[in-house]
């Protein structure tokens, strides 16, 4: 029996997807016929995917009936379902699995995070379609081999945890969380993404930096245009994925010219046209780079901004420092369709 690879990726959720990279590959042409036929060379289709090639696959009674031509195909198909890999190449994002490791596929799809998932009962995964497998499994007449890429898990360091499984006050916490911004942050599986799902594991401290980011991203005096350059200068400097890709986009919205916001990505000074905003971009960076800041830029920032002003943007990198630590220091992923702003993260 030999692992599939067809062309129809059938989960896109959390997780790591892990593509076959073994040529050929094997195929059921017809009832009890199996063939090699040569496969197109995969490459890594993203920063969660990973390359790997078979090293020991096994059988099962359902291949029986297949070759039998008791269980109905549309062939040719490429044919099999479960075994180990080996990894080969792993995308920026993953963090489960690295070069060499091996990975045993089984014939189930699921996530690993979810509550089923963490109960063993992997064949009620609540983030995947109902009864997912890989290869030949149950449904229709017309049911197809379903592994294009096989997901392994590499994800956060910490279960993503759903609202039911949460007591009063993480529950409470969520319900804030989600009604200020929307199902937006609620994963496929049905956990909080970025660093909420940090929040409400430790809802006691999560209820308190929820509140405190909120004061100083919408009640403060500093303009939003100034926040959002203070906040991704944060990002940038501890290459931050998930930061960066939620608050980039703000600061463009928010009036921050393109070449500032990318230079910003780049680790490159920018060139400002306007002062306040080299001001607060020179305090963060250099808060973020040594924890201390010089009288020339402080006084920049003052003339703009003011004590109290001075006081909230200081609050501020610091919030985001917390933040970049905690997406971080979990390996929080971005959402499965981002791009990594940096390869190397």
């Amino acid at each position: 029996m030999f692992p599939l690879l067809t062309d129809r990726r059938v989960f896109a959720g959390r997780g790591c997807l892990l593509t076959d990279v073994r040529r050929p590959r094997a195929v059921l042409s017809r009832t009890a016929t199996v063939s090699w036929a040569e496969a197109e060379e995969p490459t890594l289709p993203g920063p969660y995917a990973a390359l790997a090639r078979p090293v020991a696959i096994a059988t099962c009674d359902l291949d029986v009936a297949v070759l039998a031509g008791r269980y109905p195909l549309q062939v040719p198909c490429p044919f099999g379902h479960e075994g180990v890999m080996e990894v080969v190449e792993a995308g920026g994002q993953v963090t489960g699995v690295a070069p060499g490791d091996l990975a045993v596929v089984p014939f189930q799809i699921s996530c690993g995070a979810c509550e089923p998932c963490r109960r063993g009962r992997t064949g009620n995964c609540a983030a995947c379609p109902r009864l997912p497998t890989y290869g030949p499994g149950p449904g229709t007449r017309d049911h197809r081999p379903l592994l294009a890429m096989v997901i392994v898990r590499a994800m956060t360091r910490i279960p993503y945890v759903r609202r039911e499984e949460l007591g009063p006050e993480g529950q409470q916490l969520w319900d804030s969380i989600v009604s200020g911004r929307g199902d937006l942050v609620v994963t496929a599986g049905g956990g909080l993404a970025g660093p909420f799902n940090a929040f409400v594991t430790a809802p006691g401290a999560g209820r308190r930096l929820s509140s405190l980011g909120a004061t100083l991203r919408f009640g403060t005096s500093i303009e939003r245009r100034l926040s959002e350059i203070a906040i991704i200068t944060i990002g940038a400097r501890w290459q931050a994925e998930f930061e960066w890709w939620a608050h980039a986009p703000m600061a463009r919205e928010h009036g921050v010219a393109d070449a500032v916001v990318d230079a910003i990505g780049r680790g490159e000074d920018p060139l400002f046209e306007a002062d306040d905003e080299r001001a607060v971009y020179t305090v963060a960076r250099q808060l973020s780079l040594s924890g201390r800041l010089d009288q020339e830029a402080y006084d920049a920032a003052h003339r703009f901004l003011g004590d109290a002003g001075m006081v909230e943007l200081v609050s501020l990198c610091g919030y985001y420092t917390l933040i970049s630590f905690l997406l971080n220091a979990f390996a929080v992923p971005l959402p499965p369709d981002a791009a990594p702003m940096w390869a190397e993260s």
